[in-house]
């Protein structure tokens, strides 16, 4: 079943055309390093910031320091506790995979510095490398994966605690080796999909490793671009979560190589797809808005809060580096048909903001007539303390509900098509129904969902 989401672009500067570069997003800021403007020329080692806090996204370059990392091309950066941590990649006159004996760089977000973490055992850490892909388990492990060596295709997986600087081999990702591959980690394990084995691009599987048992299974499908995405490389795996489910999402990137190699740009792909580890289904993504990113593989990617994919720069079908930001967040849900008078509806709305002292109220929205009112309360069915369910039936009349939940204050509305919810205090200004306040509090899209049940959704 298609899955609703919007484009938008942020940013388009020559400052950040480059291809094969690392992206990470600590807070509301995207952190891009290294790539290349020219083939196996690594264009710069500056770590360029591109800030979303604002209505519009900025862009601020730290100049390259003498204890920065030297520049390069695909190398693989992930974050952790604020800080961006990044291994090995490609660079020098000769372009061989940097050789730092383990070594980790880490970028600190609050100072602007890099350092440098040294293994306490360099003759047991992985062997240099470009084209590998990372993530962390978000308390104390940084995961490396595969890529290319001076020579083949690697499939190991690598550990390194940060507290112990200790890096630990761990079981190999099923055959075959690759590069271009990408992981990542969520509800604690860690997913592997897509790559190059040299001959042909992979697909039609995801991988997946526990650490509690060190081992791997494999989740096969059928990689037609009906029951799931096609085989590809060079493309971006993020953890999405809508609601209370959790989604790998997987986009873009290269499905037949060039035959001129790293000089050329073989056939890209546009498409996003999105794998709910629950039910293990695939949801093609069906992209809104005004315009939409060139196809493009060897870009950067990553997710800012829970659910918005940040998508920067990349090599186009046209041997071109791209040097735009583009965002993607998910819709927010829409009926298929109106809802009828005493239609029963499910909303849920998932947030941290409503307090035990707040009213949170249904308005139903009819051609007829703009809204209704009523104080008739309904049945509450809290799910936790930071979620609020809801059997309500619908008619020309809104309701109203006491609600359990974490400490605020304040108004919130959200609108879906035939449905508002708001949120008051009632014990502003000592009265039960006080004045609106509409910036106190607010509602993200992925925090409200809806089934209808006895219509159409």
């Amino acid at each position: 079943m298609p899955v609703q989401a919007k484009w938008s672009k942020l940013l388009d500067v020559e400052t950040l055309q480059r291809s094969s570069q690392a992206l990470s997003v600590v807070d509301n800021k995207v952190y891009v390093f290294g790539g290349e403007l020219r083939p196996r020329e690594p264009r710069d080692n500056v770590v360029h910031v591109v800030s979303l806090d604002g209505k519009e996204a900025t862009i601020n370059s730290i100049p390259s320091q003498s204890d920065a990392p030297s520049p390069r091309v695909g190398t693989a950066t992930t974050t952790l506790n604020g800080s961006v941590y990044l291994f090995s990649g490609r660079g020098g006159v000769a372009m061989v995979p940097i050789d730092e004996q383990g070594a980790i760089w880490k970028f600190d977000t609050t100072t602007g510095q890099w350092s440098i973490l040294s293994p306490a055992d360099a003759a047991n850490s992985p062997e240099p490398r470009s084209y590998h892909c990372s993530c962390s388990d978000k308390k104390d492990t940084l995961y490396v994966h595969a890529g290319c060596p001076e020579k083949g295709r690697l499939s190991d997986l690598w550990s390194f605690n940060l507290n112990t600087k200790q890096w630990k081999q761990l079981a190999s990702a099923p055959d075959p080796a690759r590069g271009g591959t990408s992981i990542t980690f969520a509800d604690g394990k860690l997913y592997r999909m897509n790559g190059f084995d040299g001959k042909t691009e992979q697909g039609g599987s995801i991988d997946v490793y526990t650490s509690e048992t060190d081992s791997w299974e494999t989740h096969s499908y059928k990689p037609d671009n009906e029951s799931g995405p096609i085989a590809r490389s060079v493309c971006a795996l993020l953890p999405v979560v809508v609601g209370d489910k959790t989604y790998i999402v997987t986009l873009f990137g290269e499905s037949d190589p060039s035959n001129l190699g790293h000089q050329g740009a073989g056939k890209m792909l546009g498409d996003v797809w999105a794998f709910e580890t629950a039910g293990k289904t695939w949801h093609k993504v069906d992209p809104q808005g005004d315009a939409v990113p060139d196809a493009r593989g060897w870009f950067g990617a990553d997710v800012v809060g829970r659910d918005m994919i940040v998508v920067q720069g990349g090599l186009g079908e046209a041997n071109n580096r791209l040097g735009d930001v583009w965002s993607l967040t998910r819709s927010p849900p829409r009926f298929s048909c109106p809802l009828r008078l005493m239609d029963r509806v499910r909303v849920t709305v998932y947030s941290q903001s409503i307090s035990s002292t707040s009213e949170i109220i249904l308005r139903v929205h009819s051609v007829q007539t703009p809204q209704f009112s009523t104080s008739e309360p309904i049945t509450v069915l809290p799910a936790n303390s930071s979620e609020i369910g809801v059997w309500a039936p619908l008619s020309h009349e809104s309701r109203q509900i006491i609600a359990p939940s974490k400490p605020s204050s304040g108004l919130a509305a959200f609108s879906i098509l035939g449905l508002e919810i708001w949120s008051r205090s009632t014990n502003r200004s000592g009265s039960r129904f006080p004045a609106i306040y509409p910036q106190a509090l607010q509602y993200d899209e992925s925090q409200l969902s809806v089934w209808c049940i006895d219509g159409t959704l």
